[in-house]
Parts: C-alpha cells; sequence; structure tokens
C-alpha cells in the first residue's frame, strides 16, 4: 500500500480541511484527509485515515467514514452511518441513518441507500440495488 511505504520513509501524512467547511469540534479526524468547501461533519463523526469528503458532503452525528473511502460532491449521510474501508459513494448520493457500506463498494450517482450494502459490491438507482460483484481478485 502506497501510504504504509510513505510512513515508512518518515513523512507525515497532513489534512488538508477547507476553511469553508464546518466540522465539529467532537468529530474524531485521522490522517492524510480532505474536507473540501461546503463540508458539513457533524459531532461524533469520525473519519479515518485517508479519506476523502468532497465540495458540499454531508457527515451526519456519529458516522465513521473508513479508511481510503470517498464521498463525493453533495452527498449526505444521516446519521450513524457506517461507511467502511475504500468505499466510494458518487455525487448526489443519500443514505439512510444506521446503514452499513461494505468496504470496495461503489454507490452510483444519486442513489438512496435504504438497507445495508456488502462489499466488494456496486449498487445504482432508487432505492439502491446491487447492479453487479466487483471481484479484484487476480
Amino acid at each position: 500500500q502506497v501510504t504504509a511505504r510513505v510512513l515508512a520513509l518518515g513523512f507525515d501524512l497532513v489534512n488538508l480541511i477547507s476553511p469553508q467547511a464546518a466540522v465539529s469540534r467532537r468529530a474524531y479526524l485521522g490522517n492524510g484527509i480532505a474536507i473540501m468547501p461546503g463540508v458539513v461533519v457533524n459531532a461524533g463523526a469520525r473519519l479515518e485515515d485517508g479519506c476523502i469528503l468532497n465540495s458540499g458532503a454531508i457527515v451526519e452525528h456519529d458516522c465513521r467514514i473508513g479508511p481510503y473511502s470517498h464521498v463525493a460532491p453533495a452527498a449526505a449521510l444521516a446519521g450513524n452511518v457506517e461507511i467502511e474501508e475504500g468505499a466510494f459513494l458518487a455525487v448526489g448520493v443519500r443514505v439512510l441513518p444506521g446503514i452499513r457500506i461494505g468496504s470496495w463498494t461503489t454507490v452510483g450517482a444519486g442513489a438512496v441507500v435504504i438497507r445495508d450494502l456488502p462489499s466488494h459490491v456496486t449498487a445504482v438507482g432508487v432505492p439502491a440495488r446491487i447492479l453487479r460483484r466487483n471481484d479484484f481478485r487476480s
């Protein structure tokens, strides 16, 4: 993994947080994260290392954004949502409270996630349905 190699070389990962973002002082921020303008991160949210919150994304209370995941512009996560490692939520995705999205899962633009999604799938639509399984093994 690239991050592990960078850290092994003695570099630190810095956070990039736009001054136009609203980030609660009661949110946990890992290392090497990017928070773009217009983002809202509420109390109790946990942002793990290397995650990206793109322009206008909303992360409500007590959400967990796993390492190296990406929440695209204008996506909104209600309270207590868990996004696992490497997941990608495309532009305008909506996730209802208490939902879990598995690792390395992709959720297509404009989808509304109303139930948990497993790891390694692509889901699209309203409500979001699994389109295909993503098997990345060689």
